[in-house]
């Protein structure tokens, strides 16, 4: 059968969303979070559902690769290295294990919501708090006892 292109794309992705939600629903069960509201917050690399009562985000991704659990494992260690430094990130759960959980083909992290806060990227003090942010990231990271990933690796260079 011949794909009809953007409609079947967008399709296609709707149900991969849906699964997904699906997914995060059954595991927010099965750590005892119980029956969740969930919202879909973003898709694209990765999908966000924010279960809204428990203001709890979890970052859902396919897990097509080998070392799916691996690569979560690892984002999750370097978060609470950061967190545990008081850099400005969004810290894991505290509430509920942080994972990775699985959950058919998805993998799930679980996250504290934080409101954004819209900067102006014109605005000189907006960029020199941005620029002061990702300096204490660098600085926290300089003592990360793991293996991080080549930022050329992981952006495709």
């Amino acid at each position: 059968m011949q794909k009809r292109g953007g409609i079947d794309a967008i399709t296609e992705q709707n149900e991969l969303v849906s699964q997904a939600m699906e997914a995060a629903s059954k595991v927010a069960g099965r750590i005892g979070a119980g029956q969740v509201e969930a919202v879909l917050l973003h898709n694209s690399e990765h999908i966000g559902v924010l279960w809204r009562r428990l203001e709890i985000v979890a970052r859902i991704v396919v897990c097509a690769e080998d070392d799916a659990a691996e690569r979560l494992a690892r984002e999750l260690a370097v978060a609470r290295h950061l967190s545990e430094r008081q850099a400005p990130i969004v810290p894991p759960s505290g509430r509920f294990p942080a994972g990775p959980h699985f959950q058919g083909k998805f993998g799930l992290t679980l996250w504290q919501f934080v409101e954004h806060a819209a900067v102006d990227e014109e605005n000189p003090a907006h960029v020199a708090l941005a620029a002061a942010a990702l300096r204490h990231v660098h600085d926290a990271l300089a003592d990360y006892p793991g293996a991080l990933p080549s930022f050329r690796s992981a952006a495709g260079f």
